[in-house]
């Protein structure tokens, strides 16, 4: 998330967001936005087949999915962000 503001509702838990920030959505979950406010980003889909092909990669995402909001500092944000124009 790069702008706006509002909640992310994950598997029923409710997470605050505000740029810049991170959210992770695992296979099997629900979700929804809720009191969004002109919310911007990306999304990136990881399909089974990159899973496959980078097997160390998967354990490092499931983490990330047990902690599905994450706020960046400065720093992170500008990594992430050069990241995605790539």
């Amino acid at each position: 998330m790069t702008h706006g503001s509002g909640s992310h509702v994950i598997d029923l838990r409710r997470w605050t967001l505000r740029p810049p920030h991170l959210c992770f959505i695992t296979p099997g979950r629900t979700h929804h936005w809720q009191q969004h406010e002109q919310v911007q980003g990306s999304v990136v889909l990881f399909d089974p087949s990159f899973l496959l092909a980078h097997p160390s990669d998967r354990e490092l995402l499931r983490d990330l999915g047990e902690h599905p909001s994450l706020p960046l500092s400065g720093d992170a944000a500008a990594r992430v962000e050069g990241l995605l124009d790539d």
